[in-house]
């Protein structure tokens, strides 16, 4: 038996973020290797229900990314979303797909969120009646989160120009959440 690299956790294959790897199914799982050149997201997705496993090092924890997975008819494709450190080294495991064939994996790299720019990177309000200046720009929107730290009314005004809008989501301690526009 010819032992051949990605065999094997300590002899992966080096892929870049950005470059599609090849799977060559083999019976066996398939060990991959890449180093982050940034803070961010490593972004994996295919065609397949098959998992892939993420570690810093060969035996080493799993890491857990967010994962997503979409059934379209026949198809499905699952996609992972990894957060990276610039700089560190990462091994890709590949699940056994088959005995022959080959499962193709887009890679890609996404940048962090800018503070405001998502929801889930909303800048904190810490103080009421904090008055908060939000730069311009043209078609951005911009996140804020207040967390009330009693029960009550709250008001939000905005001075916003012309092309402005201040738009609202709340969400009660039972998760609910209620839109306003």
């Amino acid at each position: 038996t010819t032992i051949m690299q990605g065999d094997y956790c300590d002899n992966p294959i080096e892929f870049e973020l950005g470059q599609d790897i090849i799977v060559e199914c083999r019976g066996r799982n398939t060990y991959y290797s890449f180093v982050a050149e940034n803070d961010g997201f490593a972004v994996f997705s295919y065609n397949s229900n098959k998992s892939i496993h993420f570690r810093k090092e060969c035996g080493g924890n799993q890491l857990n990314p967010d994962k997503t997975i979409k059934e379209e008819g026949k198809v499905i494709t699952s996609s992972y979303k990894l957060p990276v450190t610039a700089g560190q080294f990462y091994i890709v495991e590949v699940e056994v797909i088959a005995d022959n064939g080959t499962m193709e994996i887009s890679t890609s790299f996404e940048e962090p969120a800018v503070a405001g720019e998502t929801s889930t990177s909303a800048i904190e309000i810490k103080n009421l009646g904090e008055t908060i200046e939000i730069p311009y720009e043209f078609g951005r929107t911009w996140w804020y989160k207040l967390v009330a730290d009693k029960d009550g009314f709250y008001t939000i005004r905005g001075k916003l120009g012309e092309a402005g809008s201040l738009k609202t989501i709340v969400d009660d301690s039972n998760g609910t959440e209620t839109n306003s526009g």
